[in-house]
């Protein structure tokens, strides 16, 4: 195989090669190697640590970095022992108990144990880690929100005691739940939930970037990182089915423009162009061909308002901007790629909730009206115009064109003077992170099949609530329904929080995702997944399968 910077810098090249961009071959020889799975994963990730993370590109590499007690299977959905070779939950499904696969092994050749397992957990609830999903320790497990909140105090060893987790044989870890939740089970498996090498509690350790110094628990182990090139890694030979694992290596591209992702697929350069990192516009000519897949995601992508910002506090300006948002023009005539528009959050694919709420009219000018009331209202009119503001957002073709359209809706509605500002992923999610924005782009993926995946997003103090909203009423409807099973009165609850997310707007959405994207079609194993997720164990390569071709 040509080396891999060699490749890099034919597909830079390619980039202006625009006029070749929209079309594909009808057959493509791929150079990639029968033991290697190269692709583009978009942005630099964030960070490598399991802990901290919470961006969809970071996590797809550390569920191949890192294992924990339990894992997936190859549609993602199905829940597999992982570090534990078994699993079982009590009758009244507050109690889980795993026993811990004999012989494990870190990376190095450590030997990994039980403790160690328990110290990663302890880890993640350090408060200096900043662990964004920490609520799922907090919320869940008996006295976790204790120990969080008293971390580094006098009696740390009686909260340790009393935490729900705890080493109860030679091999035996169980954990305690406050309340039965039929989906704590899909927290377990998640990259939050994996186990972290001693070496690697420090969340500054060079380690994380350091190659030689990194210790994986998971199928695979880093090999090279340099930052805007490529991030490479290799098979874990010490990871307990390591005799199963095909791909021997693994490059992923920190690449997202639409031009030098779709050429370096059409010079065979790599073998996945990863979910949507080609132009929208390209699903209607692509749809036919064999190595073209387009399937539903649980995800939304949607604005926020940053509503610790004094001109978004009044939930009557959020909702007049929301308004007058048309969905369908974006969708349709800006991305064209077979998004589902919506003017809410949860998506439909989560087949336990049904949304009461009736939607926007599809009389836009009606709707146009009912925003300048609103405005008048919270006291904005000609005479006092609504100050300026901006749209922030990381920078990406696609995220430009509809921030653009935002602009020209609201300037043309009602008026506003709004400004674009796109910034490098790395930055722009620090900053959403520390507030530090007005409007700005937020997309998420559930991070489990339960409507809550996006419920949480808006409770006070939850550590991914960007939006700074803080509702009472809502925070008590969703605090119940975490503590209840599947059913009508669970369901009655989410339904009522939507109608407040949806009168108090704290965000709005835009569309429901849609994953599509290009596969050589050598590569067997890849289960399209609602969300996005894959695990390159389960990855092999039939040199028979020929080159891509059109259907």
């Amino acid at each position: 195989m040509k080396s891999l910077f060699t490749l890099l810098l034919g597909a830079l090249f390619f980039q202006s090669c625009t006029r070749d961009a929209g079309t594909l071959p009808e057959s493509i020889r791929f150079s990639t190697g029968v033991s290697e799975f190269v692709y583009t994963n978009g942005a630099e990730p964030e960070m490598l640590d399991p802990h901290r993370m919470s961006a969809h590109n970071a996590a797809r590499h550390a569920m191949n970095l890192f294992e924990g007690l339990l894992s997936r299977g190859p549609d993602y959905d199905t829940i597999i022992p992982g570090l534990a070779e078994n699993w079982s939950i009590s009758d009244d499904g507050m109690t889980y108990r795993f026993v811990l696969r004999e012989g494990l092994k870190w990376s190095n050749g450590e030997e990994l144990t039980l403790q160690q397992v328990y110290d990663s957990f302890i880890r993640a609830m350090n408060p200096a880690i900043a662990n964004p999903y920490v609520y799922w320790y907090n919320d869940f497990i008996v006295g976790a929100r204790e120990l969080f909140d008293n971390y580094n105090s006098e009696n740390r060893s009686q909260l340790l005691e009393n935490l729900g987790i705890q080493i109860t044989g030679p091999r035996t870890l169980e954990i305690r739940i406050k309340e039965p939740t039929s989906y704590f089970k899909y927290f377990l498996s998640q990259p939050n939930f994996t186990i972290v090498h001693p070496s690697m509690y420090d969340h500054q350790s060079s380690a994380w970037t350091d190659p030689s110094a990194f210790v994986s628990s998971g199928a695979y182990q880093l090999s090279e990182w340099r930052v805007g090139q490529r991030l490479v890694m290799v098979k874990n030979p010490h990871f307990y089915e390591a005799d199963q694992v095909q791909i021997e290596r693994v490059v992923a591209f920190p690449f997202n423009d639409e031009n030098v992702v779709l050429n370096m697929y059409r010079r065979g350069q790599i073998d996945w162009t990863d979910n949507n990192l080609i132009s929208p516009s390209l699903v209607p000519t692509l749809k036919d061909r064999e190595d073209f897949t387009v399937h539903p995601a649980l995800g939304t992508y949607f604005f926020l308002f940053n509503t610790e910002k004094e001109i978004f506090k009044d939930p009557r300006v959020r909702k007049a901007l929301s308004l007058v948002v048309d969905r369908e023009q974006i969708t349709d005539r800006v991305l064209r790629s077979g998004v589902v528009p919506t003017d809410r959050v949860i998506p439909p694919v989560i087949e336990t909730f049904q949304s009461t709420i009736e939607g926007y009219s599809s009389d836009m000018q009606a709707r146009v009206e009912e925003a300048r009331r609103l405005m008048a209202e919270a006291g904005f009119t000609a005479e006092k115009p609504f100050p300026s503001f901006t749209i922030r957002y990381n920078t990406s073709d696609q995220h430009h064109r509809i921030a653009q359209s935002l602009q020209q809706m609201w300037r043309r509605s009602l008026d506003l003077d709004v400004r674009l500002e796109n910034m490098e992923w790395k930055v722009f999610l620090a900053e959403q992170d520390a507030g530090n924005y007005e409007v700005g782009r937020f997309g998420w993926i559930g991070d489990y099949p339960d409507p809550l995946t996006f419920f949480e997003l808006f409770q006070t103090g939850n550590e991914n609530n960007r939006s700074k909203f803080s509702n009472e009423e809502y925070d008590r409807l969703v605090l119940e329904a975490k503590s209840m099973r599947d059913g009508p009165a669970r369901l009655a609850k989410l339904q009522r929080a939507e109608e407040i997310l949806f009168e108090q707007a704290p965000g709005f959405g835009v569309y429901h995702y849609v994953w599509y994207f290009l596969l050589n079609p050598q590569v067997e194993g890849l289960v399209p997944n609602p969300q996005g997720h894959y695990q390159w164990r389960y990855f092999r390569k039939n040199e028979l399968a020929g080159s891509a071709s059109l259907r």
